[in-house]
């Protein structure tokens, strides 16, 4: 998938009003589908698709990776899904010197296709690349530059195939991409809801690059011939070596045996329970706000909220009170529960949560339990 961040709106010698003086294509004309394999940088962390399209007189690639940095309040349409994205065309070569430069292995599959479906798949990208038609609402999983291409060919020509597919949730199928980076991995897990967590059908798993390359692969008599591109130099992958399981376990542990240490009391002050509530609270009203303020359907739903409370962005200024009101204390009660019937239900929850949110619950835990018998004893006195 095209990175969020970048923006291809090259203008190579082949533009799209020298494409569209071309009506007819001959019958040497190819058409073929592009894969361009992840790189190791966020943006490239998913690969890319794309349709080349070969005639004696031009070498062109059509592009639904792409978007334009100039739009105004970009930041704010991206963040809101409201960032429109569109079909560009570019010069084959152009097109390649970007995937060299950042060492990515680009494969290429001929389609086995008829003059007839050629022209009608020549006719639909072009008339898709005029500046009325070529821009769509980009959707991480349900409408992307794979999900464009795959609708084209199964409109055009015939269902494709995903035979032998393992039968795993949307979200597994992203985790082999994010292996080299678990931060990257927790940043998906923590802004994805509870619909990433569905087992796709044929269909809609075909919303990955090298999974849509799969699927031409195992549709009998679509792929003519396969060839290689480019094949990336091999470099040692990035390793992360603070990872964010050890950084919250380390920090967990330390802040344990700190409590345990200290004793009676509140061993972290007041400060300690402020910061906990307060990141929480940031962290839940962040969610709430891609649920609801945003229109990308994969953060909806998302189950992250059972901890990451929004309401603790609010009850967090309370802890400085000499004496916590009722409903306070009893919301931080009920919020402790929560927390502890998480862990012990977590694989039963519909929704994966990342492996190293486990010590940051029981550090929220270890907060709460450390405030509220000060204020019962001060109750009792």
């Amino acid at each position: 998938m095209k990175s969020f961040f970048l923006s291809l709106f090259l203008l190579s010698f082949f533009t799209l009003g020298k494409a569209l003086s071309i009506k007819r294509i001959s019958p040497n004309a190819e058409i073929s589908l592009l894969t361009c394999y992840p790189g190791y940088e966020s943006w490239q962390a998913y690969g890319h698709s794309a349709v080349r399209i070969k005639d004696d007189s031009f070498d062109i690639v059509f592009n639904y990776g792409t978007f334009d940095f100039s739009v105004p309040n970009f930041n704010s349409k991206f963040l809101r899904g409201k960032l429109p994205y569109a079909l560009s065309i570019n010069d084959f070569d152009v097109f390649m010197e970007e995937y060299q430069l950042e060492n990515r292995t680009v494969l290429e599959q001929t389609i086995n296709l008829s003059i007839k479906k050629k022209q009608k798949i020549y006719n639909f990208l072009i008339w898709n690349a005029q500046p009325e038609n070529r821009e769509y609402y980009y959707d991480f999983v349900y409408n992307n530059c794979c999900t464009k291409i795959r609708d084209l060919f199964e409109a055009q020509l015939k269902p494709l195939q995903y035979k032998d597919a393992p039968k795993i949730t949307l979200r597994k199928m992203l985790d082999p991409y994010n292996d080299y980076n678990e931060w990257q991995d927790l940043g998906i897990d923590l802004l994805l809801g509870a619909r990433l967590d569905k087992v796709p059908d044929q269909y809609e798993k075909m919303f990955l690059p090298i999974d849509l390359q799969n699927a031409f692969d195992l549709t009998p008599n679509l792929v003519e011939k396969e060839n290689t591109l480019f094949e990336a130099k091999i470099m040692p992958a990035p390793f992360v070596k603070i990872t964010p399981g050890l950084v919250f376990w380390v920090l967990f542990i330390g802040l344990l045996i700190f409590a345990i240490r200290r004793g009676n009391g509140i061993p972290f002050g007041k400060i300690g329970p402020f910061i906990i509530l307060f990141a929480t609270g940031l962290v839940g009203s962040i969610l709430l706000f891609m649920w609801f303020g945003t229109d990308h359907l994969c953060t909806k739903i998302n189950l992250n909220l059972l901890w990451a409370m929004p309401l603790n962005l609010f009850f967090a200024f309370f802890v400085f009170k000499p004496k916590l009101p009722n409903i306070i204390s009893h919301f931080l009660r009920f919020y402790r529960i929560l927390l502890i019937l998480v862990l012990i239900f977590w694989v039963l929850i519909p929704q994966q949560f990342h492996q190293s949110l486990i010590p940051i619950l029981l550090i929220i835990i270890l907060f709460i339990s450390t405030i509220l018998p000060l204020q019962n004893e001060k109750v009792i006195k």
